[in-house]
């Protein structure tokens, strides 16, 4: 069996208790990663200090000089990786067993074809969402635990640099990857324990931005017939935002929509149809 190297990339902003968390828990694994990487975003002072006092050795991070958030992080880091895959994180998720990485070497041997393997996630206060025992197509991933084939990635335009990246993120690289004919995979058994209750997802800016990204995500990928579907989409998110009671927020989405595919028109570059229609089917929609 081939053996595998890992670079954890983890994107970080002022939550420097959850990322001790979760720097110990990597550093639990055996085998471990071979370099862990940390992207401070600009604002935070705090976080430079606390790894320089707690790991200095350990880890290598990078500080921005202007707002890139978590997806402008990521493809930062992703460029310094050294390793062939990527172990994606956010600071406050981490992993709840040592051998996580030599399971994730076997899962990795048995698909070559893979760009993305996508763990499920154990959010507190919940029970673990069920999987299928099996390894399956799927067509998207969560960026606080997944494993990424960095060749892969490379291919695609990166993430692009949203403060608030719900809704797109994930979404548009994960189209670019199937439209390139790689596989995304969910993965049973590299389970990852994220420390959040969802709460933030009711808060106006979150709530805003799931709205306008539902939008620009088909004005930057879908072919202009299926702008339609797009539309069709962000209506459902507003309605889903109602049914939740979100409705700070709901016009500020609305509103920022045509901003928004205005500022980043030169990062439109389409899918094929097939794919959409890929994904639709992988994720069970009608």
């Amino acid at each position: 069996m081939d053996s595998y190297s890992y670079s954890v990339i983890i994107p970080t902003y002022r939550r420097n208790n959850q990322l001790a968390v979760a720097l110990q828990s990597l550093f639990a694994c055996n085998p471990a990663p071979a370099e862990v990487l940390i992207h401070v975003d600009a604002g935070d002072e705090e976080t430079p200090e606390f790894l320089e006092r707690n790991f200095p050795t350990k880890v290598k991070w990078v500080c921005a000089s202007s707002t890139r958030g978590p997806g402008g992080g990521r493809n930062v880091l992703i460029e310094m990786a050294q390793t062939p895959w990527l172990v994606l994180f956010d600071d406050d998720s981490w992993l709840e067993s040592p051998d996580f990485f030599e399971r994730l070497e076997k899962v990795i041997a048995a698909h070559p074809k893979a760009a993305v393997l996508a763990f499920p996630i154990n959010v507190r206060g919940q029970k673990p969402s069920h999987w299928s025992p099996e390894i399956r197509p799927a067509s998207c991933f969560e960026n606080c635990g997944c494993a990424i084939r960095r060749e892969a990635f490379l291919q695609t335009d990166g993430f692009l640099p949203l403060r608030h990246a719900y809704g797109m993120e994930e979404a548009d690289v994960s189209l670019q990857l199937l439209d390139k004919r790689w596989q995304i995979l969910n993965v049973p058994d590299l389970w990852v324990y994220h420390d959040t209750g969802m709460e933030h997802h009711a808060s106006a800016p979150v709530n805003a931005a799931q709205i306008t990204n539902t939008a620009l995500l088909a004005f930057l990928r879908y072919p202009i017939n299926l702008w339609p579907l797009g539309i069709l989409q962000t209506i459902n998110r507003v309605k889903y935002a109602i049914s939740m009671r979100r409705f700070r927020g709901v016009l500020k989405g609305l509103l920022d929509i045509p901003f928004a595919c205005w500022k980043y028109r030169a990062a439109r570059k389409t899918v094929k149809a097939e794919t959409i229609h890929l994904a639709r089917k992988l994720r069970g929609a009608a």
